[in-house]
């Protein structure tokens, strides 16, 4: 892997792979934590697609789509990103469209106006879809100060006030190359090609944003009616950010609750009782915050059954050895092999550079670390007063 970090403050990493095909990505290290207006972040990266000063918006996803590549982007609490997947023959094609695409939007009056219309359809999806308002309802009654207790999209009444002077400063503010890492999965050597095209932008004074500390939680249930046929429980708590030791064992825990068909919820919830078809658990650690949550959807009669084994297995009764390990081959397994995909290599290579890029060569081995007294003390330390939300059905 290459880093190279140009005058103007914007980071490349390039990292040369047996492939076909090359990932790039840019990552503006601004997410909905950053926002004081909610749902701007998620409002400009649909604003970065409306058309830029050569090319219309059918124009843009034409050039890398008629290649068989992918363009496409993300937003979330932390980082913003914009990618393109495609043969390494159309690097340069590739590079010059995403160029484009970060430095010549147009912000066209027009265009904010449908957007905001879609943006509001797409809220009102996500209100509408259980498994998704699920992690709304959950993020908004775990965190009561941090940033990531707002959605991402915003909100109706935010998003309805936010105007195209608004999303000009917000790309100004924080669309600078000392806020931005370019990343290259597939090849090497591209730096003097990437040095050309964005070594023209001028570095800005990066807003810092002040997160107040986080109330210890207290245990709570939230229950919420809805016009459902089924409903949806999920069971969590504050844990640590990306950085803090305790995120490798956290990571084994989610493994040996939720893995696949041999994990302890798939084996409680479906296998031994039928309780209910989807379930899981997340284990969400980023550069500021992180949280823990078991979750799945059944008929409400099953609700209380499945919050006592969510309850009970948390804590993890009965740990073998052997699962122990089945859980660290599992996560040095899968992780491998997604990061074979440059899409996803690439991407994995950008949300450590907001944490560190040392901690992410290692974290195979930190994986391996991980003993069963760190885990009977990480569920000691974490997983105590739980937020539970569950969405009744009516």
């Amino acid at each position: 892997m290459k880093i190279t970090k140009l005058k103007n403050g914007l980071t490349i990493i390039e990292q040369k792979r047996n492939s076909d095909s090359v990932a790039i990505e840019m990552q503006v290290n601004t997410g909905s934590n950053n926002e004081k207006q909610k749902g701007i972040s998620h409002f400009l990266e649909h604003m970065m697609f409306e058309g830029t000063k050569t090319r219309t918006t059918l124009e843009l996803a034409n050039a890398i789509e008629s290649l068989g590549g992918e363009l496409n982007a993300a937003t979330s609490n932390e980082r913003t990103v914009y990618y393109i997947v495609i043969l390494k023959k159309h690097f340069n094609k590739a590079l010059e469209i995403l160029t484009d695409l970060i430095k010549n939007p147009l912000f066209k009056k027009e265009a904010v106006e449908k957007e905001r219309k879609i943006i509001l359809e797409e809220i009102k999806m996500y209100n509408d879809l259980p498994n998704h308002y699920q992690w709304i309802l959950f993020l908004k009654n775990l965190f009561k100060n941090h940033p990531a207790k707002h959605p991402i999209g915003g909100y109706k009444e935010t998003v309805e006030k936010i105007t195209q002077k608004d999303i000009i400063n917000y790309h100004k503010k924080f669309y600078s190359p000392n806020n931005m890492t370019f990343i290259v999965s597939g090849i090497q050597n591209s730096t003097n090609q990437i040095k050309k095209y964005f070594k023209d932008l001028q570095p800005q004074n990066i807003p810092i944003i002040k997160i107040k500390k986080e109330i210890k939680p207290k245990s709570q249930e939230i229950i919420e009616k809805k016009s459902i046929e089924q409903s949806h429980i999920v069971v969590g708590y504050q844990t640590v950010p990306r950085s803090h030791k305790d995120s490798y064992t956290l990571d084994i825990i989610r493994a040996i609750l939720a893995k696949g068909q041999s994990s302890r919820l798939f084996e409680e919830l479906r296998v031994k009782r039928g309780l209910a078809y989807h379930l899981g658990a997340e284990c969400e650690l980023n550069k500021t915050y992180g949280y823990f949550a078991m979750h799945a959807g059944a008929d409400k009669s099953n609700i209380k059954t499945i919050k006592e084994i969510f309850l009970k297995q948390s804590k993890l009764p009965n740990l073998t050895e052997k699962e122990i390990q089945d859980s660290k081959n599992y996560v040095e397994g899968h992780i491998l092999l997604q990061l074979e995909k440059n899409s996803e290599n690439a991407d994995w290579i950008g949300y450590w550079s907001l944490i560190s890029l040392k901690q992410m060569n290692t974290y195979i081995k930190n994986i391996k670390k991980v003993t069963k007294k760190h885990i009977q003390r990480v569920i000691k330390t974490y997983f105590k007063n739980p937020t539970i939300i569950v969405l009744e059905q009516k």
